[in-house]
């Protein structure tokens, strides 16, 4: 980024660039570069805040540089507490926790602000989408890790900037087509003096200076009021039970009388966020509900007043009044734990999902074999792999001669490989379907794939949704669920039925089916002294199989109960999902094993 497109943080001077510094033409103050090309306009130089331990994180930085970030993080990983490298695995690779892009409108020539970067999955999810993207944090070191992470994917539309405590936002005026407050605004009262509130209204003012007319600011955050407030479940940040339910004065007296310092980390209703939003300039726009939180969520349900939320991910009977009450927008408008919010300088434009629905709805209806009409969006549900998944309803379906409005779910893929699985996953439908020997009653259970295709660089497959519930999210009793087993095993037994073939083992068949598994295992398994035993159980199947005839079948390859829906009051399956690692002619015990250890880790 040129220079001289800064303004100071300060005074709101235009900044000009020397060898080393940088310093406004008006004020005279003069900013820094963090490690030589991060721009610095920071008052605290030493401000740190990160899920990743300060020590470590530099380490990582300072081996990364000659290995490589992640070769580096392999080395420092080991020497952090276990469910600390679990937790900061999601954070640095689970690009899912940015799937509320496809609510903004997405275009590769568009220019996004992100603020407040962790440790950049985000920021770096955002840039597959925009055609440029400034991250904007106070901790240097997470700006860092940001374009060391960056340049190893070889991307150079990131750019780091650090600042955040001084009043102005350093960039001119109409500059952000987007600008994205991912748990930032809650927080801002902290680096700052003044009233709380009036700190974040001033900064949201500076959100709406940078945006161009018609851009759009998307912020996630705490719900005032959430229902987990009520039961005296605090945030791990402040550790301060009811604070966010009490007057500020009453607040401010508890945080100093507990933790030594006032209160100041304000959080409002949704009325209270739109009202936030007005007195900044900014058009409050569309509300949603991430589930179960804004920073790690499984859905996002939209409060628009239509549309509910996928039971499955609240658990219990999706039909019982309580969950019906737990799902619906009334409710969650006024008690659910955090919201994503979208407000823009002037009327927002129309998110990227509603600009591909505009695209698709006619296709879609006649690859339904659906009369016209509009489809709607309902949620968005965040699967393993970094795949998105868009609850779509035709409402009108159920008005012209269907039972119910028609379903279908549009997976998004985040990144290359995620499209890869999501081909390969539209791929097997189709040759399932189009399987002579497939029983009805296993064909449809199994999703159809209506559509494939790409919009500006995001991909897309559309199938058709099977209604039930998946098997691991049902809390019920032994009984229930070795009905549950029993009809999956039904059903895998027509699957295997469907497509099984005997082949006489050759040395290629046992070298693809057994021996190289067999070495995958001992690779990740197996201690140096264990690997003469793996020598001779290689040498032993060879003896015992080589010449003989087995079953091949078609197998699902990950046939656990998160991927086989059920009735939740039958207990039967209705729907089996999630097939590209689905193989045509592979081992019949394999997809067998998988659901009994399931059942064991159920029960």
């Amino acid at each position: 980024m040129n220079t001289l497109d800064f303004l100071c943080p300060s005074c709101g001077g235009e900044v000009t660039s020397t060898e080393r510094s940088l310093q406004c033409g008006n004020c005279r103050r003069k900013y820094r570069f963090w490690k030589e090309n991060i721009p610095d306009f920071t008052a605290d130089e030493d401000f740190y805040y990160s899920d990743f331990p300060r020590e470590a994180l530099q380490k990582l930085l300072d081996q990364g540089k000659e290995k490589g970030w992640q070769q580096a993080l392999g080395e420092v990983f080991p020497t952090l507490p276990l469910n600390l490298r679990r937790y900061l695995t999601q954070m640095l690779f689970n690009e899912g926790q940015a799937a509320w892009k496809y609510l903004l409108d997405l275009h590769p020539q568009k220019r996004v602000l992100s603020c407040g970067v962790g440790l950049g999955s985000l920021a770096i999810s955002l840039a597959r989408s925009f055609g440029e993207v400034v991250g904007y944090d106070l901790t240097g070191e997470q700006l860092e890790l940001l374009q060391m992470r960056a340049a190893a994917l070889g991307m150079d539309n990131i750019t780091g900037v650090r600042g955040g405590d001084l009043p102005r936002l350093p960039f001119p005026d109409d500059r952000f087509d987007t600008v994205v407050l991912n748990g930032v605004l809650r927080w801002l009262p902290e680096s700052r003096e003044g009233n709380p509130r009036r700190v974040q209204l001033a900064f949201l003012k500076e959100v709406r200076r940078v945006l161009k007319p018609g851009g759009e600011c998307l912020i996630g955050i705490e719900n005032r009021y959430s229902f987990e407030e009520f039961l005296g479940q605090q945030a791990p940040e402040t550790a301060l039970a009811f604070s966010s339910l009490m007057p500020r004065k009453v607040a401010n007296i508890y945080s100093l009388k507990k933790q030594g310092k006032p209160y100041r980390s304000y959080t409002y209703s949704m009325r209270g966020y739109k009202k936030l939003f007005r007195e900044a300039g900014l058009q409050p726009a569309h509300a949603f509900s991430p589930y179960p939180m804004y920073r790690r969520f499984t859905q996002i349900l939209s409060l628009s007043g239509h549309g509910k939320v996928h039971a499955a991910f609240f658990g219990g009977n999706p039909n019982s009044r309580k969950t019906r009450l737990m799902n619906s927008p009334s409710f969650l408008k006024l008690f659910a734990p955090s919201f994503f919010m979208l407000a823009g300088k002037g009327k927002c434009p129309p998110a990227f999902l509603e600009q591909l629905l505009g695209q698709l709805s006619g296709p879609l209806c006649r690859a339904m074999g659906l009369p016209a009409a509009d489809w709607q969006i309902s949620s968005l549900l965040v699967a393993s792999g970094n795949k998105v998944l868009a609850v779509i309803e035709n409402r009108a379906a159920g008005q012209n001669g269907h039972p119910q409005a028609a379903k279908a779910i549009i997976n998004i893929a985040m990144n290359p490989y995620a499209n890869e699985r999501l081909s390969e996953n539209a791929r097997i439908l189709d040759s399932l379907h189009d399987h002579p020997a497939l029983p009805e009653a296993l064909r449809e259970r199994i999703p159809r794939n209506y559509l494939s295709g790409e919009l500006r660089g995001e991909h897309y497959h559309i199938e058709a949704m099977r209604p039930g519930v998946p098997g691991e999210s049902i809390s019920i009793g032994r009984e229930a669920l070795h009905k549950m087993l029993r009809s999956a095993f039904d059903h895998l037994l027509m699957l295997h039925g469907a497509a099984i073939s005997h082949r006489v083992v050759d040395d290629s068949l046992l070298e693809q089916q057994f021996l190289h598994p067999l070495r995958e295992v001992a690779a990740f398994f197996g201690r140096a002294d264990q690997q003469p035993a793996f020598a001779r159980l290689e040498a032993r199947l060879g003896q015992m199989l080589l010449g003989k005839s087995i079953p091949l079948v078609w197998r699902h390859g990950d046939y656990s109960l998160k991927n086989i829906l059920f009735d939740p009051e039958r207990h039967t399956v209705s729907g089996i999902i999630d097939w590209d690692l689905s193989q045509k002619d592979s081992l019949p015990l394999l997809d067998l094993l998988q659901l009994l250890v399931r059942r064991q880790m159920v029960e």
